[in-house]
């Protein structure tokens, strides 16, 4: 008689694991894909089969906004610096923050920083030459990115403020102030970080005059375009722009 029940109970349990075999669809249900999901209060985002995506860049079509899922699945708030050493941050809600600036720090169009911090100098000036505009702090003058008066300048190893250039893809406008409007003019203009070959395609097209030396430090370029315009290359590539 026992050997009976124990029989019966066995094959309830076989007929109970058959079926749910047999409907996936139920087993399953639960899981969630391609969507946002909330896990112990972290929000981790489902791929197409269910699984969290992990350690990843993810770009939202639905409010077209970057992302980024650390290790553990979990969306990234805060700072972060990638493998590559760039810094970026993510917002509150976890969205990266781009064309922005933060604690002090300017962020591009990419999310990365840029690395110069913005100084608040009071006893900092701007001064004019024949040459054009430098920004003097203290005993010395400020160079690569700066913000002052609620705007982003950039001045070269020399001193001097750019102006009417895209530097790493940002448009300078007459007054040396980081803009978002720029001119259709500048479609094919040179920036810093372009190649000899670039910039002869560019508006700028070929230079009046080449000066070169050669160093065993490499190879350092002027070209002279109209006798005042001068684009200066270390080993092929654009480092400054003066005009």
């Amino acid at each position: 008689m026992k050997r009976s029940k124990l029989i019966k109970v066995i094959a309830s349990l076989l007929i109970a694991i058959s079926a749910l075999a047999s409907n996936p669809i139920k087993a399953n249900a639960i899981t969630k894909t391609n969507q946002w999901v909330q896990v112990n209060g972290q929000w981790q985002y489902n791929d197409s089969i269910g699984n969290p995506i992990r350690d990843n860049w993810f770009y939202d079509r639905d409010n077209k906004n970057w992302y980024y899922l650390n290790s553990d699945g979990i969306r990234q708030t805060g700072w972060m610096k990638d493998k590559d050493g760039k810094e970026y941050y993510f917002k509150a809600d976890g969205s990266l923050l781009v064309n922005d600036k933060i604690n002090g720090y300017k962020v591009g169009a990419d999310g990365a920083k840029i690395e110069e911090n913005v100084y608040n100098n009071t006893s900092a000036e701007w001064i004019h030459d024949s040459t054009g505009w430098w920004y003097k702090e203290g005993n010395s003058y400020a160079k690569g990115w700066r913000y002052i008066d609620e705007n982003w300048y950039y001045f070269y190893s020399s001193g001097y403020m750019a102006h009417d250039i895209k530097i790493k893809d940002y448009y300078l406008n007459s007054s040396g102030a980081w803009s978002n409007d720029v001119p259709e003019s500048f479609s094919k203009g040179v920036s810093i970080g372009m190649t000899e070959d670039q910039v002869l395609v560019s508006n700028w097209g070929r230079p009046n005059e080449i000066n070169k030396t050669t160093t065993k430090y490499g190879t350092y370029e002027q070209w002279v375009y109209d006798g005042y315009n001068y684009l200066y290359f270390e080993n092929g590539i654009l480092t400054t722009i003066q005009n």
